[in-house]
C-alpha cells in the first residue's frame, strides 16, 4: 500500500528543475524464519588432474543412462522424417543430465564470487570533492531540519560548490594526464609504450583476426554456380550427415572454452566416447 506521496522540496545536486517525490510503502510484518545466507555454487566443469577418474565414474556410474540414450536414438533414426524437436530435446536433456552431474560429482563444486561495485573510486575523485561532497550534505540536512530561506540559499551554494569541483578535479586530472604522456614520450617513449598497451585496445583486434586470418580469404568470385548439376546440389544438401564427418569435428575441437547454456564443454565430449562405432 502508498501512503504519504508527496513532492519534495527541490534539490539542486539531483537536478536542475525536477523534484524528487517521496512516499510510503506499507505491507504486513513478515518474520523470517531462515537467516542462513545462501551462497551460491558453481559447478566445476573440468579437470585435467581429474580426466581419468571422470571418464571412469561415466562408464561405470552413468552406463544405464547411457543405454537409455543410445534406445532413444535408435528410435528417432528409425521414425525418421516423424522426428519431432521434443524428441530431440529429451535425447539432449539426458546427455546434459550425464555430464553436468558427473561433473558435480566428480570436480565438484565452488562458491561464486560476489563484485561489488565501488562508488566514487575514479582517479580522479580526491580528498577535495570528498570535502565538498560532505559540505552539501551538512546544508541538505540543515534545510531539511529548518526550511528557511537562508538555509535554502546555503544549500544553492553549497550544490554549485560541489558540482565546481567534480569539474575542476576531472578537468585536472585529464590535463595532468595529458602533459604526463607528453613528458614520457620525450623523456621515456619505451615506458609510454607500456602505458599505452596496458590499454586492452587489442582484444576486438583480435577478434577480427580470428574472424579474417591471413592466407584463409580465397577469391571465389570466378565460380559460376550455375553450370553445377541441380541433383547434385540436392544430393550434397539432403544426404545425411555421416558418422565420420561428425567424430572429424569433435577431433577438431579446442580445450579451455566456455560452456554454452547446456553446460557441457568440449572436454567432456572429447574424452568421452557414448557410443562405440
Amino acid at each position: 500500500m502508498t501512503k504519504n506521496f508527496e513532492v519534495e522540496e527541490f534539490n539542486p545536486i539531483l537536478s536542475d528543475v525536477h523534484c524528487n517525490l517521496k512516499f510510503t510503502l506499507e505491507s504486513q510484518p513478515y518474520t523470517n524464519i531462515n537467516n542462513v545466507k545462501t551462497v551460491e555454487k558453481q559447478v566445476i566443469k573440468w579437470n585435467n588432474n581429474k580426466q581419468d577418474k571422470f571418464v571412469k565414474f561415466v562408464k561405470e556410474k552413468k552406463s544405464e543412462g547411457i543405454r537409455d540414450i543410445e534406445t532413444i536414438l535408435d528410435k528417432l533414426i528409425d521414425r525418421n522424417d516423424t522426428v519431432q524437436q521434443t524428441d530431440i530435446d529429451t535425447a539432449m536433456n539426458k546427455i546434459c543430465e550425464i555430464f553436468n552431474s558427473s561433473s558435480i560429482s566428480v570436480f565438484g563444486t565452488k562458491c561464486k564470487n560476489q563484485k561489488y561495485a565501488k562508488h566514487n573510486e575514479k582517479p580522479w575523485y580526491k580528498r577535495g570533492c570528498k570535502s565538498k561532497r560532505n559540505l552539501f550534505h551538512q546544508a541538505r540536512q540543515r534545510y531539511g531540519n529548518l526550511k528557511s530561506k537562508e538555509n535554502k540559499k546555503a544549500l544553492k551554494e553549497a550544490s554549485k560548490s560541489y558540482k565546481k569541483e567534480l569539474n575542476r578535479s576531472y578537468n585536472d586530472f585529464q590535463m595532468n594526464t595529458a602533459k604526463d604522456l607528453r613528458k614520457l614520450a620525450k623523456s621515456d617513449p619505451k615506458r609510454l609504450w607500456q602505458k599505452l598497451n596496458s590499454i586492452n585496445t587489442n582484444k576486438s583486434n583480435s577478434i577480427f583476426k580470428r574472424l579474417s586470418p591471413d592466407g584463409v580469404i580465397e577469391d571465389n568470385s570466378d565460380i559460376d554456380l550455375t553450370k553445377v548439376p541441380p541433383e547434385n546440389i540436392n544430393r550434397i544438401l539432403n544426404s545425411p550427415i555421416t558418422e565420420e564427418e561428425i567424430l572429424n569435428v569433435v577431433k577438431k575441437l579446442k580445450n579451455n572454452k566456455a560452456s554454452g547454456y547446456d553446460g557441457i564443454v568440449n572436454e567432456h565430449i572429447l574424452n568421452i566416447q557414448l557410443r562405440k562405432c
